[in-house]
């Protein structure tokens, strides 16, 4: 199971998701004003970090199930003043004592779960009414190399492989896929580390296993992210992953004019965009 997993494999164990922060979230955060924020899932608390520095007036609970992750978090960002970690299972727990984050962050953690829906209500009973929220899920469309990746090694029966055998398969499979393959080794040639320790070769090595072996990886559709919120409480507000990306302008025009439901314009740029995950920013449904 994905618990077991990450006391194996923390992660990530240097970087901040491919600066995911600066990417995508600096201009969306910056009309938000927490007071209390929740990183549901928040692994070795890089974006626990994050999320700390850029509300340094907020206190900051991170939360995960994962005893390497959180023992990572803490050995790392312990001089931090507003931030805290626990551990804590999102499936069958409510974090904080219920109704008292008015910000969560839930990045990467709701499609390794068994029962994300149940994970979801609990983080709906930690929160405040009027809260807000970023949520990050693998997208449907464009993991679709990367499922396909993962089928094959379950045919090759790569849970049963020692890891460095696992990977030298990888490392034959990953060129058939030309443009994941391209992709994928312009992101490790772009990565920056924090640790000489910790080499490139060794950010691979995580970056492959936390993708292709980890057991549970679900992927979802706007559509299908749109109905599991939706089902547990939250409704979209934004979608900051696709906002952020610049369409060709005759492309754009072609979507705004003919496609009417906000929803649906999403979808659109989903099957247009094709991104690895996407990212929500949600509020509790009213009414």
């Amino acid at each position: 199971m994905a618990t077991s997993f990450y006391i194996d494999n923390p992660y990530p164990m240097h970087g901040n998701h491919g600066e995911l922060y600066e990417k995508e979230l600096r201009r969306f955060f910056e009309s938000f004003s927490p007071h209390r924020i929740l990183d549901a899932g928040c692994g070795t608390g890089a974006m626990t970090r994050q999320l700390a520095m850029h509300f340094p007036e907020a206190s900051v609970l991170g939360v995960d199930r994962s005893t390497a992750s959180i023992e990572l978090a803490r050995q790392r960002h312990s001089g931090l003043p507003n931030v805290t970690f626990e551990m804590l299972d999102l499936e069958t727990e409510v974090p904080g004592g219920g109704n008292v984050f008015d910000f969560i962050f839930c990045q990467g953690v709701l499609h390794h779960m068994n029962d994300p829906a149940a994970a979801l209500r609990n983080i709906y009973a930690a929160t405040s009414r009027d809260m807000a929220g970023y949520i990050w899920l693998y997208s449907r469309h464009g993991r679709v190399e990367i499922a396909q990746i993962r089928e094959l090694l379950t045919i090759f029966s790569a849970e049963n492989r020692p890891v460095d055998n696992l990977l030298a398969i990888l490392e034959t499979l990953r060129p058939a896929y030309s443009n994941l393959y391209a992709a994928e080794e312009r992101d490790l040639l772009e990565w920056v580390g924090d640790d000489p320790v910790w080499t490139r070769d060794d950010e691979r090595k995580a970056r492959y296993m936390d993708r292709y072996v980890n057991p549970i990886a679900d992927h979802y559709s706007v559509r299908d992210a749109a109905e599991l919120l939706r089902s547990t409480g939250f409704t979209i507000t934004a979608v900051p992953t696709l906002e952020a990306i610049e369409l060709d302008p005759a492309l754009a025009q072609l979507i705004s004019s003919s496609v009417a439901d906000p929803l649906d314009r999403y979808a659109a740029m989903e099957l247009v965009i094709r991104p690895w995950g996407v990212g929500y920013l949600v509020r509790k449904e009213q009414g």
